[in-house]
């Protein structure tokens, strides 16, 4: 086996692991809605539940959000075979992401100026909590989005790019989709 090859193996590994461990997180975000997800209908069944409108802002956020991935991927697939033809799209997706993030601060502006806040109703505190663990999330995404986007610019060859690129698109998308059902949770509420 030459250098190169073994080299490469070696990277697909220690990938591989971290892949393992990335799941396990998703899947740990994943029970963790579904936890609130499952304490809001119990809420939502006691009666006295009031409905909050949701702002239109979160509709143009999720169309954001949704183009934001399609950015992310496409600039993972170019990335594969040419690094440089991928900075303008994970570039976008950086830019969507925090367009997505002051959307999301927009949206807590205007349900705060109708008169709700966290504690003013159970379907206001959930929509709160929701959104706002949604968005430390993607946060924490959009740091590694930066990250990716740091190390693709950089001169540096590395083998590692296309498994950076794929694990922070698989949090990325995994993000987009739960915005998309906590939007339908909430608009259901």
């Amino acid at each position: 086996m030459s250098i190169a090859v073994a080299a490469d193996h070696d990277v697909a590994r220690r990938w591989h692991v971290r892949d393992v461990g990335l799941w396990m997180f998703l899947g740990t975000i994943a029970m963790l809605f579904a936890a609130f997800t499952s304490a809001l209908i119990v809420r939502r069944s006691t009666g006295d539940w009031a409905d909050v409108h949701l702002p239109l802002i979160l509709w143009v956020n999720t169309a954001v959000l949704v183009i934001s991935s399609a950015t992310l991927e496409r600039g993972r697939r170019l990335g594969v075979t040419d690094r440089r033809r991928a900075v303008p799209w994970v570039a976008a997706t950086c830019v969507l992401g925090s367009l997505f993030f002051a959307g999301q601060i927009e949206a807590w502006r205007e349900l705060s100026r109708l008169g709700f806040y966290l504690p003013t109703t159970p379907a206001a505190s959930f929509f709160y909590v929701l959104t706002g663990v949604h968005v430390v999330h993607l946060v924490a995404a959009l740091v590694c989005v930066g990250v990716l986007l740091g190390r693709t610019v950089s001169s540096r060859a590395s083998r590692e790019w296309p498994y950076a690129a794929g694990a922070v698109s698989t949090f990325w998308h995994f993000l987009t989709g739960v915005w998309i059902y906590l939007l339908a949770v909430l608009q259901a509420a």
